[in-house]
């Protein structure tokens, strides 16, 4: 008798849901820094000194809330690193690739 046998589907569908909404609950994190980050470079580029610690726990609450309790501690970390590599929160793109290069792999 001659059999026909379909392909093993790559993922299920509950795996694909899993893996789409992980996704999209890091990606508001990042998204949030991201926007942040932004704002702050063109802030600095219009020379408008202002305070931006609330723009920061802005990006804090909505990572947290919309993301997870683990997307919060990403966009925690990531600010942690920026604000490292200078004296004061500023963007600086040189310690975005230092961030970028030294993420664990």
């Amino acid at each position: 008798m001659n059999t026909i046998t379909r392909a093993p589907a790559l993922r299920s569908s509950a795996e694909t849901k899993r893996l789409k909404t992980t996704v999209f609950r890091y990606g508001i994190g990042v998204g949030a820094f991201a926007l942040t980050m932004f704002v702050a470079g063109i802030l600095r580029y219009l020379a408008i000194s202002i305070d931006l610690t609330i723009i920061v726990v802005g990006a804090l609450i909505c990572a947290a809330w919309y993301g997870g309790r683990d997307p919060g501690v990403l966009v925690a970390i990531l600010f942690e690193h920026c604000r490292r590599g200078t004296p004061r929160f500023r963007y600086c793109p040189v310690n975005m690739y230092i961030l970028l290069c030294s993420w664990p792999r």
